[in-house]
């Protein structure tokens, strides 16, 4: 169920909210919701970005979060440039010792 909620917002915004609506045929508040649930999907690629690159979630996880595959998600670490794995140089030289 949808709920209304108040903001006050500059006269900037409004009238760019408003310019919006009209160009696009579309009332105000359906505007509004669809830049809303924009940025929230914004938000929640920047915090589940911040988390793989401090290794606090999985690339899986993050895909679960995001609502991608984990191909998707490969492509957006590919991106970011995220290193996700803590993989550091002295582990690699460590494996690189063991194949030889």
């Amino acid at each position: 169920m949808d709920k209304p909620i108040t903001t006050r917002l500059p006269e900037e915004f409004v009238k760019k909210i408003k310019e919006l609506a009209e160009k696009e045929n579309l009332d105000a508040s359906t505007v509004v919701r669809r830049l809303l649930a924009r940025a929230l999907e914004e938000e929640k690629l920047k915090m589940v970005i911040e988390g793989l690159s401090l290794h606090k979630i999985s690339v899986g996880k993050a895909a679960s979060i995001l609502n991608v595959s984990l191909w998707e998600m490969m492509e957006i670490v590919r991106k970011n440039n995220i290193d996700w794995t803590d993989y550091d140089e002295e582990e690699l030289e460590h494996d690189f010792s063991l194949v030889k």
